[in-house]
């Protein structure tokens, strides 16, 4: 079996964090999640991720800056724009 593929969910809506987490845990991902743009900084700082779901609507730092970063230092994430 291969490794599982490792998601971030950046949301400050936590319903929809929870939500979108069971859903992809219940499919076999290994997930992660995060409550701002600065928590989701922080974790792409430390681990490699295959995918990111990115709220673009978050306080102080947005989805966009976020998206910023991680093209910068995380080139090979695929990154799905979330926005309600």
């Amino acid at each position: 079996m291969g490794k599982k593929c490792s998601v971030l969910v950046v949301d400050d809506e936590e319903a929809l964090r929870s939500v979108l987490s069971n859903e992809l845990i219940n499919e076999g991902y290994d997930v992660q999640t995060a409550s701002d743009g600065d928590v989701a900084m922080t974790e792409l700082d430390k681990t490699t991720f295959d995918l990111v779901l990115l709220d673009i609507k978050m306080p102080r730092v947005s989805g966009f800056e976020v998206l910023k970063h991680i093209k910068e230092q995380a080139g090979r994430t695929k990154v799905v724009m979330l926005t309600g």
